[in-house]
């Protein structure tokens, strides 16, 4: 087996929490606010680089929808691949750069928004970061908002009291009766 020291230095990468998230969503929004976008990378289809300006210095900011990697933070380097870039790479470079973030939003429970945009327009970075259901995609409108949960009554008595759903009809049930209706109007 492995060797304790040996592979004590190697981190695992993990997917930050929605309190972590949020956190993070917060301070890299107040920090990276008004950079521009210089250079944009797309190693996986999941994993996306901005090489964002500020006045004195280029920070590279990751967006990752991987699974189990699923996060957005400040990159000391990118990940270099050892085979081609995916193909969203030159899409991301021939929308983003020359862009501004305008803002960064968190939408709970686990979904980022980066809010792009440029004299002639505006674009969206949507990361769900949902576990297995990770999704990262560039947008030219605006993302709908999050779905919001119904909440359940956990009232056992309100339970009882609401009245029974009436069965609806099936599309199978009701054709029948409108095309003989249909075929008798018809002569």
């Amino acid at each position: 087996m492995f060797n304790n020291r040996r592979h004590s230095n190697v981190t695992k990468p993990m997917s930050l929490r929605p309190p972590e998230l949020a956190q993070v969503v917060e301070e890299l929004n107040v920090a990276l606010r008004s950079a521009v976008v210089q250079k944009a990378f797309a190693p996986l289809p999941q994993l996306w680089y901005l090489e964002l300006r500020q006045p004195g210095c280029s920070i590279l900011l990751c967006v990752s929808a991987e699974p189990g990697a699923s996060r957005i933070s400040v990159a000391s380097e990118r990940f270099s691949p050892a085979r081609d870039p995916a193909a969203i790479q030159g899409r991301l470079r021939k929308c983003l750069v020359g862009t501004t973030l305008r803002e960064i939003h968190f939408l709970p429970p686990s979904r980022i928004v980066l809010e792009l945009n440029r004299k002639d327009a505006s674009f969206w970075i949507s990361a769900s970061v949902a576990g297995r259901d990770a999704v990262l995609s560039l947008l030219t409108e605006p993302p709908p908002p999050p779905r919001s949960v119904p909440r359940r009554d956990c009232n056992p008595r309100s339970a009882r009291r609401s009245p029974m759903p009436r069965p609806r009809k099936s599309c199978w049930e009701v054709r029948p009766a409108r095309i003989a209706r249909n075929r008798f109007a018809a002569s």
